[in-house]
């Protein structure tokens, strides 16, 4: 049985940087954090993507992150893979 994992996320602009840092946790049902998940960060407009792993509390960070619009999903090992409904977006500051 495969149970679902969840995505929190927070997008931070990075003032006079021109990037952000997206930030947040990958955590199960239960509310447990999950470590060692797959997160990946991939641009709309150009496709491009980067994945990381979640660290052993289940917190994950994307730095230098360029203005655009963004989808993330969250994979690990027993669990479905996670598509928010949502597109994120970061803008320059």
């Amino acid at each position: 049985m495969h149970r679902w994992i969840a995505l929190l996320m927070f997008a931070l602009p990075l003032f006079g940087q021109g990037s952000a840092r997206i930030s947040g946790v990958v955590t199960d049902p239960a509310g447990a954090m999950v470590a060692g998940a797959e997160v990946t960060l991939t641009n709309v407009a150009t496709g491009q993507s980067r994945s990381i792993l979640t660290s052993s509390e289940g917190t994950y960070t994307f730095l230098d992150v360029l203005p655009g619009s963004y989808n993330l999903t969250a994979k690990a090992q027993g669990f479905k893979t996670f598509r928010p409904a949502a597109t994120f977006r970061t803008r320059a500051s």
